[in-house]
């Protein structure tokens, strides 16, 4: 069972950081210190959409600031959400485990907006 975190709104091309904490389903934090590079994948989607329209790992994206109490931080180039239509959104973090284990730890709605004076 993932984490449901505050509503994010973000402008459309505009450089953001979410923090976060990766939990299990107890509320527990996850220790995430022998997390390697594909081992934690933060994604944006539409609403009800089957592909991610942004994704970020470990080394890309996703930074591990404090692994033993399970803090991240991910960091989203403007770049990467500039071509992104206004509209609902979800961002989710899904974790696997050393043993292969995989599950969405953290999610959460995202409202996008496109940057004030650029085209809709």
């Amino acid at each position: 069972m993932a984490t449901t975190v505050a509503a994010l709104e973000l402008y459309a091309g505009e450089d953001v950081t979410i923090n976060g904490t990766a939990q299990n389903s107890s509320a527990t934090a996850i220790d995430l210190t022998d997390y390697t590079t594909t081992q934690l994948t933060w994604r944006l989607a539409k609403t009800g959409a089957t592909l991610a329209a942004v994704e970020c790992t470990i080394g890309s994206g996703v930074t591990i600031t404090t692994a033993a109490s399970g803090t991240f931080a991910v960091a989203v180039d403007g770049a990467d959400t500039a071509g992104l239509a206004s509209g609902d959104y979800v961002q989710y973090m899904i974790a696997t485990d050393n043993d292969g284990v995989t599950d969405v730890i953290w999610s959460g709605s995202v409202s996008v907006t496109a940057l004030p004076g650029s085209p809709a």
